[in-house]
């Protein structure tokens, strides 16, 4: 979610301070089929926990921007129809939460709770994906997604 908004907010509204964190969005072509690959899917899902670690990031940029950050995330996630799933902390392991923090064991849930094969989640954190991966939970790099019709 958050190399969406960061391509948006550098390619949109001129905000150059923040070209330097884009990793995977480099052309208009990488967000597009990023985001038809996400539109493949019916439901989309992420966690209260993504949206705090995006708020993070956000209060990290310059204070004039915000709002307009926020404008492009709301636009973001009405357009596809993005949902949001709570998982409790309770609900996670110490262990886990310790090892790989909330943010990623709150995404891990939230795959284990829908069918084998059904979620796929999107990182660009290789442990988290490796994590989803021995758990049965299918999980992709954000390079795989914009590769797929490539």
């Amino acid at each position: 979610m958050w190399e969406l908004v960061l391509y948006r907010a550098v390619n949109e509204l001129g905000f150059e301070k923040l070209r330097p964190e884009l990793s995977h969005l480099r052309t208009l072509s990488d967000y597009q089929r990023l985001s038809e690959f996400i539109a493949a899917f019916s439901r989309k899902i992420t966690t209260p926990q993504v949206v705090a670690e995006i708020s993070a990031k956000i209060v990290r940029t310059e204070e004039r921007g915000h709002g307009d950050l926020w404008g492009i995330i709301f636009n973001e996630f009405v357009s596809m129809g993005m949902d949001e799933a709570l998982i409790k902390l309770l609900e996670m392991a110490p262990e886990d939460v310790a090892k790989y923090h909330a943010v990623d064991v709150s995404l891990l849930k939230l795959g284990e709770s829908y069918d084998a094969g059904a979620p796929v989640v999107l990182s660009i954190d290789a442990s988290l994906i490796t994590r989803c991966g021995r758990s049965g939970v299918k999980a992709l790099d954000l390079w795989q997604a914009i590769a797929a019709d490539s």
